[in-house]
């Protein structure tokens, strides 16, 4: 008799999509927020990179004398080009 039920339940399906899922899940769910974050992450690398070459660009092309004034100008340039459209500052 227990040897016919233990047979059974070692045959049995029943439930392993339940469980695949149990596993899986997680899995999926952090793999999908990883994507999002390591490409927000390089996202806002590249523009910050971007800003600082425009800068650079701008101050190497310079013949005048740079005072106060210009770096101010620069540095409100500087995070005017690497703020996202949805920033406030």
């Amino acid at each position: 008799m227990i040897q016919r039920m233990y047979k059974y339940f070692r045959r049995s399906e029943d439930g392993s999509l339940s469980i695949e899922t149990v596993f899986a899940l997680p899995m999926l769910v952090w793999a999908i927020t990883a994507t999002f974050v390591f490409w927000d992450a390089f996202k806002t690398l590249n523009v910050s990179q971007k800003a600082t070459y425009t800068v650079a660009d701008m101050l190497s092309r310079e013949t005048q004398a740079i005072n106060a004034d210009y770096l101010t100008g620069m540095h409100e340039l500087f995070d005017y080009l690497s703020s996202s459209p949805g920033d406030n500052a």
